[in-house]
């Protein structure tokens, strides 16, 4: 990243002479005002969000673990890139603080900028996983799976402050400096779109769009099962078939009544068909309980499986009890289905005002870097980067108002501070 000089600059945006508004003392300290109090919010606000991850256990998840990841790079943006830039602009675009400390800035902005959205990529997958992936998801994803998504967004984010600093010139100073910029080089402009915002932008919206679907179709596909007075079973939510065959070919399906979602229950139905008319036997119906990342496995004796059709299910002892325990199993199942749902609409509105925040900047910075012969205004460069920043303030907002437990969470911490 280098110091772009006045001349050089000019090249590309169209700095306006006179513009009494933006050296006028009024406006100055309303802007001034105005961006203390956005830094002030999105430090408190992100540092508020992994304090609270790391206070409450029920918000140390693997996607809250990305996004610990996540308000790291937010909560730099807010308290060094934007200062730093309001500095700047506060003193009419003019850079006063040397070559050496504005490659430091640029880099930076680079470096944190490209994890903010590595990092709603990695959150975008595990939310794809968790929807896609249920049973996979619930039993063997580790907090080794977000560390390997957290290591790849700050590589590829890395990677690209590298590439802006030592490939096209960086850390060249220069002392007739005015304006302390992005590298606005045909070379970086190009590759830096492509890897700070256009693959990880189309990456989040495929997956999103492919979450939407699956669970469409899983909304769709499950049937509610029924608990019947006189023949009570052993859950009452949502079933999936899955086929089988046994170790004596009996063949046929077992019926799993379960959480589209991913918390599973035991198996209600098994049905077998085959040509042996005289089968008899013992099918062992399998059973997962998902706490958390562990997995428990039972095997319950079922009836002999035969040509007559499908077996019932074993009547299990108790009827209060029995039934209490279905309501119970019943409303997790709801619980954990509205967790999920709940989830993928949070870090969905997180990825739309990603989109809203950054697809100005990225349009701008890609035309004037391909295009030598336009300009732009320097107040339209200012304005759409500022608009790319305050994505950074705008992810805890989002945290706090769309999702439940860490609503809770804050409670609990203010409720402390006030007693």
């Amino acid at each position: 990243m280098e110091n772009i000089t006045g001349t050089t600059f000019n090249q590309l945006l169209e700095e306006p002479k006179e513009f009494s508004l933006r050296t006028s003392l009024i406006y100055r300290v309303f802007l001034g005002l105005l961006i203390s109090i956005m830094c002030a919010f999105g430090v408190i606000g992100n540092c508020l969000v992994a304090f609270a991850i790391a206070r409450y256990p029920n918000l140390r998840t693997v996607t809250n673990y990305l996004i610990v990841s996540l308000a790291v790079a937010d909560t730099t943006v807010c308290a060094w890139v934007m200062p730093i830039a309001a500095y700047q602009d506060l003193n009419g675009g003019r850079w006063r603080l040397g070559d050496i400390l504005c490659d430091l800035w640029v880099g930076s902005d680079v470096l944190m900028s490209t994890a903010s959205i590595w990092n709603l990529c990695a959150v975008s997958v595990d939310r794809y996983l968790a929807i896609t992936r249920p049973i996979w998801y619930a039993t063997k994803r580790k907090i080794t799976f977000a560390l390997i998504l957290i290591s790849v967004a700050w590589s590829l984010s890395f990677m690209n402050s590298v590439m802006a600093l030592f490939i096209v010139g960086g850390f060249q100073g220069n002392e007739d400096a005015e304006f302390c910029a992005v590298n606005t080089q045909p070379s970086f402009g190009v590759a830096s779109f492509f890897v700070a915002f256009f693959i990880p932008a189309c990456a989040i919206l495929v997956l999103y769009t492919l979450i939407l679907r699956s669970a469409m179709r899983l909304t769709s596909s499950v049937r509610p099962l029924h608990m019947d007075p006189d023949q009570p079973s052993h859950y009452v939510g949502f079933s999936t078939r899955y086929p089988f065959t046994s170790k004596n070919e009996i063949k046929g399906t077992v019926e799993f009544a379960n959480s589209a979602y991913g918390e599973s229950g035991v198996p209600t139905t098994v049905t077998t068909t085959g040509d042996n008319k005289h089968t008899s036997g013992i099918v062992k119906t399998v059973s997962f309980e998902v706490q958390g990342s562990k997995t428990k496995r039972n095997e319950i004796p079922a009836p002999a499986a035969s040509d007559q059709g499908p077996s019932q299910p074993s009547e299990p002892p108790g009827g209060t009890n029995e039934e209490r325990r279905i309501k119970e199993k019943k409303e997790r199942v709801k619980i954990s289905m509205t967790k999920e749902r709940r989830a993928a609409l949070v870090i969905g509105i997180v990825v739309l005002a990603f989109i809203a925040c950054w697809l100005p900047f990225f349009s701008v910075f890609f035309m004037i870097s391909i295009c030598t012969t336009c300009t732009v205004s320097l107040g339209i460069y200012q304005f759409v980067a500022w608009l790319g920043w305050c994505n950074s303030a705008l992810n805890p907002v989002v945290y706090t108002v769309f999702n439940r437990e860490f609503r809770q969470a804050f409670r609990k911490l203010f409720r402390r501070k006030d007693n």
